[in-house]
């Protein structure tokens, strides 16, 4: 598995032990990705940076949608 970089990040840079706060993967309507391996991406991240919070965004024509993510 490799590098993992979530498009949002809150947290203390060069810190692995944090304190690291909130990962957000953002996908628009356009975008035919897996939303699945997003999920997996941001738990990973909670698994081994500590992230308090996951969310996935997903950007409509005319709104948005917030996705709270539990590790």
């Amino acid at each position: 598995m490799g590098l993992i970089i979530p498009d949002i990040v809150i947290h203390t840079a060069g810190v692995k032990a944090g304190p690291n706060l909130v990962a957000i993967e953002v996908k628009g309507y356009w975008n035919t990705e897996d939303r699945e391996e997003d999920e997996t991406n941001l738990k990973r991240l909670a698994a081994e940076y500590g992230y308090e919070f996951l969310f996935r965004v997903e950007l409509r024509r005319e709104t948005f949608e917030l996705i709270r993510v539990t590790a």
